[in-house]
């Protein structure tokens, strides 16, 4: 199996030139190089007759645009342009064997040597750590059963989900949040008969064995495929106590990944915490939409959970609106522009009105009374788009 993603579009980005690759393509017509390195031809999107040399290449960056269509990628995504590959991890497939026969990459197993057929669905699981040992699996299973049986008895942290946060029972049961309040694991653990050693390597536990990492937090345990807990993040219930949010610790066994919600049916939103994640999960964005929360994490670990579902488009991402939730949102989204995907990111409001897409599915469902920061966006979002809307029809009957 391929081991991950992201390394060997790199090396396809180096050892690839576009305009090398536009030049020696029979379909680019009047390509002309320029002193600079840079080179130009007429538009090869298929949407313009125009003769004049409209797609531009550039040398340093290895991109394309044309300023007709307004396409724009990498030589990746060019690359999927001049063959008609909607699959990027095809296309990497095909362009592997091509330029980097001799090395590590193209001594992969006969399996994937050639490559999949042009067009042909892509059907692979995304890049995981290695799997966890059987005991392991069984220690993070009886934390979660052991943490979401406390939740449900702490008046405290239970109020603070249904009324604050505005989330169901029925969310909570499905979700299957927990609490670690009193330092119970240990004694759990030792009473069905598991490891408290490694517990600890797994980051359960501090290295004395006697305190729980994530004590006194509302926990939310990432949920794989097979229904497993294979990780967690721990929110503070005490305004005072910092970080807000706190992963369990990268170890040998373990590390941080992406929260995913959900099927990618229409598109894929992405957001920032976990509790913005359960929001959408409430409204049944998840029937639809692939939810990730990305949980500190960046592009790197989101592009392979995009690759295995197989998603280029409708990809909304909607982060916090300070100034650095603003700012992660728009780099987020260029990364993945430059990956040949079609992205949204939510910053502005007077721009909301490009996810009126998705604003229609959400409204669908009914808002509780308790709102999170994620649905107070868009319900600033759909107001907009409601304004303008009704700007826009006052505009016809007048004209």
């Amino acid at each position: 199996m391929v081991p991950i993603i992201e390394p060997l579009w790199e090396q396809l980005r180096r050892a690839c030139d576009i305009t090398a690759l536009a030049e020696s393509a029979p379909q680019v017509r009047r390509f002309e190089r320029k002193a600079n390195g840079n080179a130009c031809c007429s538009c090869v999107c298929g949407q313009s007759e125009d003769q004049h040399p409209s797609f531009h290449f550039r040398a340093t960056t290895n991109t394309a645009k044309c300023f007709i269509c307004n396409w724009h990628g990498d030589v990746i995504a060019f690359y999927m342009l001049l063959h008609g590959i909607s699959n990027r991890w095809q296309a990497c497939l095909e362009m592997r064997d091509q330029y980097l026969p001799h090395t590590e990459w193209g001594r992969l197993t006969a399996a994937t040597s050639n490559g999949p057929p042009r067009g042909a669905a892509i059907k692979r699981a995304a890049p995981t750590p290695a799997p966890l040992p059987a005991e392991a699996l069984k220690i993070l299973d009886v934390a979660t059963k052991l943490y979401s049986r406390q939740l449900f008895e702490h008046r405290f942290a239970m109020g603070y989900l249904l009324k604050a946060r505005g989330l169901t029972r029925q969310t909570i049961r499905d979700l299957r949040l927990g609490l670690a309040g009193q330092d119970t694991l240990p004694g759990e653990l030792k009473r069905v008969g598991l490891s408290v050693t490694l517990a600890e390597e797994l980051g359960l536990l501090t290295p004395d064995g006697r305190s729980e990492f994530l004590h006194h937090r509302v926990i939310f345990p990432l949920i794989d495929a097979q229904g497993q807990s294979v990780f967690m993040i721990g929110r503070t219930l005490n305004p005072n106590i910092e970080p807000k949010y706190l992963n369990l610790p990268n170890t040998a066994l373990l590390s941080r990944r992406p929260m995913t919600l959900g099927k990618a049916i229409k598109g894929c939103i992405v957001v920032e915490g976990p509790l913005d994640a359960a929001a959408l999960y409430q409204w049944g964005l998840h029937r639809e939409y692939l939810i990730v929360a990305l949980l500190g994490t960046g592009h790197t670990a989101l592009m392979p959970i995009l690759a295995a579902a197989n998603i280029t488009a409708n990809i909304y991402i909607v982060l916090d609106q300070d100034n650095a939730g603003k700012q992660a949102a728009l780099q987020l989204a260029e990364a993945l522009t430059q990956q040949g995907l079609t992205c949204y990111a939510l910053v502005d409001r007077d721009r909301y009105a490009c996810a009126i897409q998705i604003t229609k599915q959400i409204y669908a469902a009914p808002l509780g009374s308790c709102l999170s920061p994620i649905q107070r966006r868009i319900v600033d979002m759909q107001s907009h788009v409601d304004r303008v809307d009704t700007l826009a029809k006052s505009e016809r009957s007048s004209g």
